[in-house]
């Protein structure tokens, strides 16, 4: 059961960065900024997967970041499509 915990955990905190980050600061970072976000966000939840990799008993955690980064790409893309 725990291991689940982890796992959404990991799910619903990725997604929530993701909508965060886009919601909120879409034009200033995407459509009107030179558009690093788009790597940056990515690159932020890969090294958190990875170190939850590495520390025992997070390994569910880090997978549900990995499973939260084509949500957020989702996300950004009904964001982009939307304008």
């Amino acid at each position: 059961m725990q291991i689940w915990r982890r796992y959404l955990g990991g799910v619903l905190t990725g997604t929530a960065v993701s909508a965060f980050v886009w919601f909120p600061a879409y034009d200033a970072l995407v459509k009107n900024g030179s558009g690093h976000a788009l790597y940056l966000v990515a690159l932020a939840k890969l090294t958190l997967a990875i170190v939850g990799f590495c520390t025992r008993g997070w390994r569910s955690f880090a997978v549900g970041i990995l499973v939260s980064i084509p949500v957020g790409s989702l996300i950004l893309y009904a964001m982009w499509t939307s304008t």
